[in-house]
């Protein structure tokens, strides 16, 4: 669900009381219907690293000169 203000950027309004205490329940170990806040951290961590590498793959010319196949 998506407050007033955050409908244009897209942000998950997932700071609301209920939305805090399930949260919480889930890093205690008591709900099983989501992910953990450090299991969300984790795949935080991964997209990021994977974006960077997605974008050093798109610029194949600059890694095949710094390996010295262009002059």
């Amino acid at each position: 669900m998506l407050s007033r203000n955050a409908r244009g950027s897209h942000v998950r309004l997932n700071w609301t009381w209920p939305g805090f205490v399930k949260q919480a329940e889930r890093d205690a170990g008591l709900r099983s219907d989501g992910l953990t806040t450090a299991e969300r951290e984790e795949l935080r961590r991964e997209n990021r690293i994977l974006r960077e590498e997605r974008e050093i793959l798109k610029q194949p010319r600059e890694i095949w000169r710094f390996l010295g196949y262009y002059a």
